[in-house]
Formats: structure tokens, C-alpha cells, sequence
């Protein structure tokens, strides 16, 4: 798969059992991209703009995507969400919480922004909230806790893998913080198992850094691609 970034040409030369092909592959007519803070050189360029192409977000209302944010709980839920309305599941566009649902968190009220996408993703299994109950839904999400979102999904659009892996000592071996004891070792692993991450590029996984904007669409798509 090549995402083309700019327009011009590129070589593209492959390699294998010491025989070797190339192609010209010219690129045009690459509009700019449709926010103004996510330039077409951007390293996550093709995940946010597949994020946007998908409907799972607008950006920030005034042209700008924000990358380096940072994603809170409640934004997870509704990336979630709308990432599940996505894949065409009429049962998620047709969802409107129940008296019971608002019960939930004492957190979460009719009034909050994301009421409706925080709900839903406890009424399926993604979140059962923050063990204190509430939801905490203005706290950072973790890139611990998001790949525990992230396999829930997975396994609530029918992939029963991701419900019943368990890492070997392989596993363990990939992230020098990411011990058996870890909380979310399990999520963290299968997350890395099929794709979705390959560590902070130092050797570990960084569980407990905040989730950055550009870092949640990288992550969603895989997420995407691994489902298809």
C-alpha cells in the first residue's frame, strides 16, 4: 500500500532472493490537506485523513485537527463510537440512553458532551468506568488504557481472538515495561500481537503517557485495517 503525500515521482524498488524490480510512480493532482495544522508531510497524514474521510471527527471547528493533543476518556468513547457507526452497525446509530444507562457514572449526566458515546461504550463492554464510580471522562486516556478500549471493540465487532489471547513469553519479551504484572499487560500485547502498535520506539510501550490526537488516529486506523 503507498499513500502518496505530494505530488512528483518516486521510485519504488523491491528486493528479494537477490533479484530486484523497480517502478516510476508519478503522483498528481494530491490536494492539500483539510486541516490546517496537518500538513501533507505530516507523519500521521494518511491516519487523520482517513479519520476525517470516515466521519470520526471534523477536527477542532476552526480547521485545525490539533495532533499533539491530548485525547481524554470521553473523546475515546466518541471516536469509538462513531468508528462502530462507521463499520455500519445500525444498532450504535440507533442508541439513546435509558434512565438505567444515566445511573451509570456519577460522572456522566444528560448534559454532557459526550453522554450518549460514553454510555453506549459501557452498554456494550468497552468500559465499565473508573472504579470509583465514575467515568472520569475529562482525565487523559492512557496508551495503556487505550488498547484495553481498543480490544474490547475489536472483540464486540466479532473478532473472538482478541477475547481469548493470552501472551507467551514472546510476548512479554517485546517492551521492557510491559512486565506479566502490568494491569493492562494483556491488552497491551495483543494490541502489538496484530499490528496496532510497535512500542514508543525505545524499546518499551510507555503505558502510562498520555494518547496524542495524531497517535489515537495511527492507532484506530490499524485498528480499522486489522478488523478488515
Amino acid at each position: 500500500k503507498v499513500t502518496a503525500i505530494n505530488n512528483g515521482d518516486a521510485v519504488i524498488t523491491v528486493s528479494a532472493a537477490g533479484k530486484a524490480a523497480s517502478i516510476l510512480l508519478t503522483v498528481s493532482g494530491v490536494a492539500p490537506g483539510r486541516f490546517k495544522d496537518v500538513p501533507v508531510s505530516h507523519q500521521f497524514y494518511g491516519d487523520i485523513e482517513w479519520l476525517a474521510q470516515s466521519g470520526i471527527t471534523t477536527g477542532d471547528g476552526n480547521g485545525n485537527f490539533l495532533p499533539k493533543g491530548k485525547v481524554t476518556r470521553g473523546q475515546m468513547a466518541a471516536f469509538l463510537y462513531r468508528h462502530a457507526v462507521a463499520l455500519g452497525d445500525a444498532s450504535e446509530s440507533s442508541f439513546q440512553p435509558s434512565a438505567a444507562d444515566y445511573r451509570k457514572f456519577k460522572d456522566v449526566g444528560a448534559d454532557h458532551l459526550f453522554a450518549k458515546e460514553i454510555l453506549w461504550a459501557a452498554s456494550v463492554g468497552i468500559t465499565s468506568g473508573d472504579g470509583a464510580g465514575g467515568f472520569s471522562p475529562e482525565a487523559v486516556c492512557t496508551r495503556a488504557q487505550m488498547t484495553a478500549f481498543l480490544r474490547r471493540f475489536v472483540a464486540l465487532q466479532g473478532d473472538a481472538s482478541a477475547s481469548s489471547f493470552q501472551p507467551s513469553a514472546a510476548d512479554y519479551g517485546k517492551f521492557s515495561d510491559v512486565g506479566a504484572d502490568h494491569l493492562f499487560a494483556s491488552d497491551i500485547l495483543w494490541a502489538a500481537s496484530v499490528g496496532i502498535t510497535s512500542g514508543d520506539g525505545a524499546g518499551g510501550f510507555s503505558p502510562s503517557s498520555s494518547v496524542l490526537r495524531e497517535q489515537m488516529a495511527a492507532f484506530l486506523h490499524r485498528t480499522h485495517n486489522h478488523l478488515n
